[in-house]
Protein backbone atom coordinates (compact mmCIF):
# COMPACT_ATOMS: atom_id res chain seq x y z
CA UNK A 1 0.00 0.00 0.00
CA UNK A 2 0.42 3.74 -0.28
CA UNK A 3 2.64 4.93 2.38
CA UNK A 4 4.21 1.72 3.49
CA UNK A 5 8.05 2.11 4.54
CA UNK A 6 10.21 -0.92 3.35
CA UNK A 7 13.10 -2.25 5.92
CA UNK A 8 16.07 -3.74 4.29
CA UNK A 9 18.70 -4.58 6.61
CA UNK A 10 20.94 -6.93 4.31
CA UNK A 11 24.18 -5.70 6.02
CA UNK A 12 27.49 -6.92 5.06
CA UNK A 13 29.27 -4.21 5.70
CA UNK A 14 27.47 -3.14 9.11
CA UNK A 15 30.17 -1.31 11.77
CA UNK A 16 32.13 0.13 8.59
CA UNK A 17 31.90 3.25 7.41
CA UNK A 18 29.21 2.97 4.94
CA UNK A 19 26.01 4.62 5.46
CA UNK A 20 23.04 4.59 6.51
CA UNK A 21 19.87 5.89 4.78
CA UNK A 22 16.22 6.76 4.64
CA UNK A 23 14.26 7.91 1.36
CA UNK A 24 10.91 8.49 0.23
CA UNK A 25 9.70 8.38 -2.94
CA UNK A 26 5.83 9.47 -4.00
CA UNK A 27 4.49 6.13 -3.02
CA UNK A 28 6.58 4.79 -0.41
CA UNK A 29 9.42 5.35 2.61
CA UNK A 30 12.59 2.98 2.72
CA UNK A 31 15.13 2.22 5.14
CA UNK A 32 18.24 0.13 4.59
CA UNK A 33 22.11 0.47 4.25
CA UNK A 34 23.99 2.63 1.44
CA UNK A 35 25.24 -0.55 -0.08
CA UNK A 36 23.03 -0.69 -3.48
CA UNK A 37 20.40 -2.89 -1.83
CA UNK A 38 17.90 -0.25 -3.47
CA UNK A 39 19.63 -0.21 -7.00
CA UNK A 40 16.92 -1.58 -8.40
CA UNK A 41 14.04 -0.18 -6.71
CA UNK A 42 15.37 3.24 -7.93
CA UNK A 43 14.69 2.76 -11.30
CA UNK A 44 10.98 2.29 -10.45
CA UNK A 45 10.69 4.35 -7.82
CA UNK A 46 12.40 7.42 -8.38
CA UNK A 47 13.58 8.60 -4.78
CA UNK A 48 12.00 12.29 -4.17
CA UNK A 49 14.05 12.52 -0.46
CA UNK A 50 17.05 10.90 0.64
CA UNK A 51 18.90 11.57 4.30
CA UNK A 52 21.64 10.02 6.17
CA UNK A 53 20.77 8.60 9.45
CA UNK A 54 23.07 10.68 11.56
CA UNK A 55 20.71 11.96 14.79
CA UNK A 56 20.88 9.30 17.19
CA UNK A 57 18.03 10.46 19.14
CA UNK A 58 16.01 8.54 16.80
CA UNK A 59 18.51 5.24 17.55
CA UNK A 60 18.43 2.96 20.61
CA UNK A 61 20.02 4.40 23.62
CA UNK A 62 22.71 1.49 23.49
CA UNK A 63 24.37 0.62 19.81
CA UNK A 64 26.02 -2.49 19.27
CA UNK A 65 28.41 -2.60 16.07
CA UNK A 66 26.94 -5.63 14.51
CA UNK A 67 23.21 -5.60 14.85
CA UNK A 68 22.64 -1.60 12.97
CA UNK A 69 19.39 -3.16 11.36
CA UNK A 70 17.89 -3.33 15.13
CA UNK A 71 19.89 -0.49 17.12
CA UNK A 72 19.13 2.33 14.68
CA UNK A 73 17.14 1.21 11.41
CA UNK A 74 14.33 -0.29 12.75
CA UNK A 75 13.61 2.08 14.86
CA UNK A 76 13.65 5.34 12.03
CA UNK A 77 11.55 2.82 10.16
CA UNK A 78 8.81 3.25 13.72
CA UNK A 79 9.75 6.64 13.81
CA UNK A 80 8.23 7.20 10.13
CA UNK A 81 5.47 5.03 10.21
CA UNK A 82 4.54 7.47 13.08
CA UNK A 83 4.84 10.16 10.46
CA UNK A 84 8.31 11.70 11.10
CA UNK A 85 9.75 13.75 8.87
CA UNK A 86 12.85 11.92 7.07
CA UNK A 87 14.84 15.95 7.75
CA UNK A 88 14.83 15.16 11.57
CA UNK A 89 17.14 11.90 11.28
CA UNK A 90 19.82 13.60 9.36
CA UNK A 91 21.11 15.70 6.25
CA UNK A 92 20.42 15.52 2.68
CA UNK A 93 22.29 12.54 0.97
CA UNK A 94 23.29 11.16 -2.14
CA UNK A 95 23.91 7.39 -1.95
CA UNK A 96 27.06 6.04 -3.46
CA UNK A 97 26.02 2.31 -3.01
CA UNK A 98 24.66 1.03 -6.56
CA UNK A 99 25.03 -2.35 -7.45
CA UNK A 100 25.33 -3.22 -11.56
CA UNK A 101 22.17 -3.57 -12.92
CA UNK A 102 20.60 -2.11 -16.14
CA UNK A 103 17.73 -0.80 -16.29
CA UNK A 104 14.96 -2.15 -18.58
CA UNK A 105 14.88 -0.38 -22.18
CA UNK A 106 11.56 -0.26 -24.31
CA UNK A 107 12.22 0.61 -28.32
CA UNK A 108 11.31 0.23 -31.43
CA UNK A 109 9.04 -3.79 -30.34
CA UNK A 110 11.51 -4.61 -27.97
CA UNK A 111 11.97 -4.74 -24.34
CA UNK A 112 15.41 -5.78 -23.24
CA UNK A 113 16.77 -6.82 -19.60
CA UNK A 114 19.15 -9.14 -18.02
CA UNK A 115 19.36 -11.30 -15.55
CA UNK A 116 19.34 -10.30 -12.04
CA UNK A 117 18.58 -13.55 -9.65
CA UNK A 118 18.71 -17.06 -9.94
CA UNK A 119 16.70 -18.79 -7.17
CA UNK A 120 17.27 -22.29 -5.81
CA UNK A 121 15.41 -24.26 -8.08
CA UNK A 122 17.57 -22.74 -11.13
CA UNK A 123 14.87 -20.51 -12.38
CA UNK A 124 16.37 -17.33 -14.37
CA UNK A 125 14.43 -14.19 -12.98
CA UNK A 126 15.10 -10.97 -15.45
CA UNK A 127 14.35 -7.59 -14.51
CA UNK A 128 11.75 -7.25 -16.72
CA UNK A 129 8.22 -6.49 -14.97
CA UNK A 130 4.89 -7.88 -15.62
CA UNK A 131 3.68 -3.89 -16.34
CA UNK A 132 6.78 -3.58 -19.30
CA UNK A 133 4.93 -5.68 -21.36
CA UNK A 134 1.73 -4.48 -22.80
CA UNK A 135 -1.51 -6.11 -22.56
CA UNK A 136 -2.32 -6.24 -26.24
CA UNK A 137 1.01 -8.30 -26.46
CA UNK A 138 0.39 -10.60 -23.30
CA UNK A 139 0.63 -13.74 -23.02
CA UNK A 140 0.97 -15.13 -26.74
CA UNK A 141 2.16 -12.16 -28.53
CA UNK A 142 5.53 -12.61 -27.51
CA UNK A 143 9.36 -14.21 -28.25
CA UNK A 144 11.62 -13.94 -25.43
CA UNK A 145 15.27 -14.32 -26.55
CA UNK A 146 17.57 -15.06 -24.02
CA UNK A 147 21.53 -16.74 -24.87
CA UNK A 148 20.82 -18.75 -28.16
CA UNK A 149 17.23 -20.01 -26.67
CA UNK A 150 13.99 -18.96 -28.00
CA UNK A 151 10.88 -18.92 -26.07
CA UNK A 152 7.78 -18.50 -27.80
CA UNK A 153 4.73 -16.85 -25.86
CA UNK A 154 4.62 -16.56 -21.69
CA UNK A 155 2.73 -19.18 -19.97
CA UNK A 156 0.50 -19.59 -17.26
CA UNK A 157 2.28 -22.21 -14.50
CA UNK A 158 5.31 -23.94 -14.15
CA UNK A 159 3.45 -27.07 -15.55
CA UNK A 160 2.33 -25.81 -18.48
CA UNK A 161 4.59 -27.36 -20.81
CA UNK A 162 6.16 -31.19 -21.09
CA UNK A 163 8.84 -31.75 -18.68
CA UNK A 164 12.31 -31.01 -19.62
CA UNK A 165 10.75 -27.52 -22.06
CA UNK A 166 12.27 -24.36 -21.12
CA UNK A 167 9.74 -21.94 -20.50
CA UNK A 168 9.21 -18.22 -19.83
CA UNK A 169 6.40 -17.10 -16.79
CA UNK A 170 5.97 -14.34 -14.25
CA UNK A 171 6.97 -14.79 -11.01
CA UNK A 172 5.06 -14.89 -7.54
CA UNK A 173 7.21 -11.33 -7.55
CA UNK A 174 5.92 -10.14 -10.70
CA UNK A 175 9.30 -9.92 -12.73
CA UNK A 176 9.39 -12.56 -15.93
CA UNK A 177 11.21 -15.63 -15.63
CA UNK A 178 12.86 -18.62 -17.47
CA UNK A 179 12.20 -21.29 -16.04
CA UNK A 180 12.04 -25.47 -16.74
CA UNK A 181 9.65 -27.61 -16.40
CA UNK A 182 10.37 -30.14 -13.86
CA UNK A 183 14.45 -28.91 -14.23
CA UNK A 184 16.63 -26.26 -13.78
CA UNK A 185 16.77 -23.28 -16.54
CA UNK A 186 20.32 -22.94 -14.91
CA UNK A 187 21.51 -26.53 -15.75
CA UNK A 188 19.72 -26.56 -19.30
CA UNK A 189 20.90 -23.09 -20.43
CA UNK A 190 24.36 -22.30 -18.43
CA UNK A 191 23.18 -19.15 -18.31
CA UNK A 192 23.78 -17.06 -15.51
CA UNK A 193 24.12 -13.29 -13.86
CA UNK A 194 24.02 -10.48 -16.31
CA UNK A 195 22.74 -12.36 -19.48
CA UNK A 196 20.95 -10.15 -22.09
CA UNK A 197 17.16 -10.84 -22.06
CA UNK A 198 14.99 -9.68 -24.90
CA UNK A 199 11.20 -9.42 -25.91
CA UNK A 200 10.26 -9.05 -29.17
CA UNK A 201 6.33 -7.71 -29.54
CA UNK A 202 4.60 -9.23 -32.08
Amino acid sequence: PEKTVHLAIVDPGVGTERRLIAARSKKYFFVGPDNGIFSLVWNHEKPEEIVSLDNPEYWLENISSTFHGRDIMAPVAAYISKGVELSKFGESYTPVGKLPWSPVIIEHGKIRGEIIYIDRFGNLVTSIRVQDIPEDNFPDKVVIRIGKWIIRGISRTYGDASPGSLIALIGSYGYLEIAVTGGSAQEKTGLSWDEPVEVSLL
